[in-house]
C-alpha cells in the first residue's frame, strides 16, 4: 500500500485483474454462497470476478458467529474471533443460567481458506478466581510486523450484569500469531466508553510498559497520523460545515493505512447510517468508522471513532426496504462535523441507504474502489462494486443468505460486546487491493 501519493498520480482501476472473494462460512443458518461470481457488463469490460474460497469456521475450528475479520499485514492470513460450537448467549444478565461461552481467535490462509491455528482465549486470562466470571472479547487487528494481534477483554463477576461496578478486570491482550501465547496489559478496555451515547474516548495501550491511558479522545478529523509522545493526532481537523472536502482527505489521494500507516484518513471500513435509524433528531447521513490504529514501531495502540455527516441532497432510498430499520447503536458527538461524501461512489451508497437503514462500505487500500452492501435492500442484499468515480456499480454479486439470516441488518448486541460494535457482515480488503473478504 502506498503510503503517499502524488494528487495527479491517482491509479485507476481497469476492472481487468481478477479479485478474489474470501467467503465466510459459519453454520447453515449463517452461510453466504459457496462460490461468488461477478458478471461484467459490457461497459466494464471483459472479465470477472470469479474467484472465490471459502473459510469454513465451523467445521476446521468450531468458531460459531464469527466477527471481527481481518488480513494480516502481509495478506497471507486472515483472523476471525468467534464462539465456540455455540454463539454466545448473553449470560451478563442476573438471572442467565450460569452457562459460560468459551471464545477463540482464529487465524486461516488467506490463499486457500484452511486453518492454521486456533487460539482458545479463556485460558490466556484463567486463574483461580475467575470460575464463575464471565469475559467479552473484540478483536481488533494485526500489530504492523504481522506477529501479534490485539483483543481487548472485559471481564464481570457473574451474575451481575454489565455495569461498570461489576468489573472485576479488563485490558488488552497481545496475542502471539505464531504460538498462541499472550501478553496481558490491564486496565481500562474500553467496553462503557461510548455505551452512555456519548464517546469518551477509547484508551492508549503503552506496549513497551505494558501500561494504559483511558479516555483518549482525539479532536473530529478528517485525516490523523502519529506523533512523537505516543498519540496519534488530527492534522486535518473536521469543524463545522465543509462544502469541499481538503485534497489530503477527498478521492485523489488513499484512504491511508492505520496498521503503522504515517498518515490515514478517516475513509476507513465502516458504515454508511440513514439519519432517521440514528435517533437524536439527526436529518443527515452519518459515516462512521472504527478505526483500530498502531505506531509505526507497533510500541502504541489504540482506537479512534471517526464519524462524519455527509451533506448533499436528500436520500432517495433506491431499494426498497424489507422492514423499519431500527435505531443503530452508535454515540453521535456533540459537535459533530459535517462535509460532502468522498467521492462519487459513497454518494451513490448514501442515496442508496436513503433516510432509514445502513450499509457497509470499504474502499481498496488505493481508494479507487468501494466495496458495499446495503443491509436493506430488497429483495436480497447485494454486494457492490464500484468504481470511486462512478455511482453505477461495475460489478454485483447477489448474496443468497438463508431463510432467517438477516446478513448485516443487526448490529452485535451492546449488553455483549461493549462499546466495540460487530455488524454480523463486515468487508475488509487485502493489503494489496487484490481480495475482498
Amino acid at each position: 500500500m502506498a503510503r503517499s501519493a502524488s494528487p495527479t498520480a491517482r491509479p485507476r482501476p481497469t476492472f481487468a485483474l481478477l479479485v478474489a472473494i474470501l467467503v465466510v462460512a459459519a453454520i447453515a443458518a449463517t452461510t453466504l454462497v459457496a462460490r461468488v461470481g461477478f458478471p461484467w457488463s459490457a461497459a466494464a469490460g471483459a472479465g470477472a470476478l470469479r474467484s472465490s474460497v471459502r473459510v469454513q469456521t465451523l467445521v476446521s475450528a468450531h468458531l460459531a458467529c464469527p466477527i471481527d475479520p481481518y488480513f494480516s499485514p502481509d495478506g497471507a492470513h486472515v483472523s476471525l474471533l468467534g464462539t465456540l460450537n455455540k454463539c454466545p448467549a448473553d449470560t451478563l444478565e442476573p438471572n442467565a443460567p450460569a452457562e459460560r461461552t468459551s471464545w477463540a481467535l482464529a487465524i486461516f490462509s488467506a490463499t486457500t481458506g484452511a486453518l492454521e491455528r486456533s487460539i482458545p482465549l479463556d485460558p490466556l486470562l484463567m486463574d483461580g478466581g475467575r470460575a464463575s466470571s464471565v469475559t467479552r472479547y473484540a478483536s481488533l487487528g494485526w500489530s504492523p510486523d504481522g506477529r501479534r494481534l490485539a483483543v481487548v477483554y472485559t471481564t464481570f463477576a457473574a451474575p451481575g450484569g454489565a455495569q461498570p461496578g461489576g468489573i472485576t478486570d479488563s485490558g488488552l491482550l497481545l496475542v502471539s500469531a505464531a504460538t498462541g501465547e499472550a501478553t496481558v496489559i490491564g486496565g481500562d478496555s474500553g467496553f462503557f466508553s461510548a455505551l452512555s451515547g456519548t464517546s469518551s474516548g477509547y484508551p492508549i495501550w503503552d506496549i513497551a510498559d505494558r501500561s494504559a491511558v483511558s479516555d483518549y479522545l482525539p479532536e473530529a478529523g478528517l485525516a490523523y497520523a502519529w506523533g512523537q509522545d505516543g498519540a496519534p493526532a488530527t492534522v486535518q481537523p473536521l469543524r463545522g460545515t465543509l462544502s469541499e472536502l481538503p485534497r489530503i482527505a477527498g478521492p485523489h489521494y488513499p484512504i491511508g493505512d492505520p496498521t503503522g500507516g504515517s498518515r490515514f484518513t478517516l475513509w476507513q471500513p465502516g458504515l454508511v447510517i440513514g439519519g432517521r435509524s440514528l435517533g437524536g433528531g439527526l436529518t443527515r447521513s452519518l459515516f462512521v468508522s472504527l478505526i483500530p490504529t498502531w505506531s509505526e514501531d507497533s510500541m502504541w495502540f489504540t482506537v479512534i471513532l471517526a464519524e462524519v455527516a455527509l451533506t448533499g441532497a436528500s436520500e432517495t432510498g433506491q431499494h426498497a426496504v424489507t422492514s423499519a430499520p431500527p435505531v443503530a447503536p452508535y454515540p453521535i458527538a456533540p459537535s459533530l462535523g459535517a462535509a460532502p461524501s468522498r467521492d462519487s461512489a459513497l454518494e451513490a451508497v448514501r442515496q442508496q441507504v436513503g433516510a432509514s437503514g445502513w450499509a457497509v462500505v470499504a474502499w481498496n487500500p488505493a481508494g479507487t474502489r468501494l466495496a458495499s452492501v446495503a443491509c436493506f435492500a430488497a429483495p436480497r442484499l447485494a454486494l457492490d462494486l464500484r468504481d470511486t468515480s462512478a455511482a453505477t456499480p461495475q460489478a454485483t454479486a447477489t448474496l443468497d443468505l438463508p431463510a432467517g439470516d438477516g446478513g448485516c441488518r443487526a448490529f452485535g448486541d451492546t449488553d455483549v460486546f461493549g462499546a466495540y460494535p460487530h455488524p454480523p457482515l463486515m468487508l475488509r480488503w487485502s493489503p494489496d487491493g487484490s481480495r475482498l473478504l
